[in-house]
């Protein structure tokens, strides 16, 4: 039988590249283990899902190097400029002042929405230490439910942009970011489905999800994830040939199943993900009875 390490393991980084929850797909995988009162072999740290993030990060980074390594290119031109200038923005050419303008706002945007982001996560935090049951079965039945909405919703986005400034659309987008939070709902469909309807073209919409949440995702590896290593268990884990093996591998899977869900996103053609999440809301309604 395959180890249920493995399996979480597999699961996080492969459906983490997918807009349908890999929070929601642990959980039901925990709860159908421990149905069956096999539970996991070890008892998993906190934050070791933080450390699972570290193919994604390498997925998204990759997939998206076009776009900004080609931006970096041209912060380095505008660097170079500046300096001959004698660090004088007035005197840098109109060009490099709209770029440098443009970056401040994107930057900004990050800011506004991972702050939105940041207040959900602590209220949801709150809530749980209240006694709320966040992590329970019902609760990711409406997950689902909602991140299948969420999916179909795609198909119906319309073209025309809504008349709002761009801190009006960093903190929908940043309170999107953090309804996903909860368990069942996807960062990738909610964003990527709000960002639409807000006007955002099908690409735009793509590339900003991820701006929004690589920060986010970064930092949660950094600060959590890779202090991890520290202890002597979670090196016997990932460290040991079977599990390496298994994120090799699922990491090359996952990268194309992402770069697939990304050509649906730009076909309009991800509603169609909305079926499958059927199977999800099935299993949780049946673990329910």
């Amino acid at each position: 039988m395959l180890d249920p390490i493995l399996i979480v393991i597999a699961t996080q980084i492969i459906i983490e590249s997918l807009p349908i929850s890999s929070s929601g797909h642990l959980m039901l995988l925990e709860q159908w283990f421990s149905q069956r009162g096999q539970g996991f072999n070890i008892a998993l740290p906190e934050h070791f899902d933080h450390l699972l993030h570290a193919p994604t990060v390498v997925i998204v980074a990759l997939y998206f190097k076009n776009a900004w390594w080609g931006l970096v290119r041209k912060l380095c031109v505008v660097g170079r400029t500046w300096r001959a200038k004698k660090f004088s923005y007035a005197a840098l050419p109109d060009s490099h002042k709209r770029l440098v303008r443009m970056v401040v706002t994107i930057v900004a945007m990050i800011e506004v929405a991972d702050c939105a982001t940041a207040i959900c996560y602590f209220a949801i935090k709150k809530a749980i230490k209240r006694g709320v049951p966040v992590q329970s079965l019902p609760v990711l039945v409406v997950g689902f439910a909602v991140t299948a909405v969420m999916l179909y919703a795609t198909r119906f986005a319309p073209k025309k942009a809504v008349k709002l400034s761009w801190v009006g659309r960093s903190l929908i987008l940043g309170l999107a970011q953090g309804l996903a939070l909860l368990p069942g709902i996807s960062r990738f469909a909610c964003t990527v489905a709000v960002g639409q309807w807000l006007g955002m073209s099908r690409r735009r919409a793509l590339q900003t999800s991820f701006l929004l949440f690589f920060p986010l995702m970064l930092a949660a590896l950094v600060g959590h994830g890779i202090p991890l290593l520290r202890l002597p268990e979670v090196r016997a884990l990932v460290l040991q040939p079977s599990s390496l093996g298994v994120v090799v591998v699922c990491a090359l899977v996952a990268y194309g199943l992402f770069d697939g869900v990304c050509r649906m996103a730009l076909a309009r053609t991800m509603w169609w993900l909305s079926a499958y999440m059927l199977v999800p809301l099935g299993c949780a309604v049946w673990m329910m009875r």
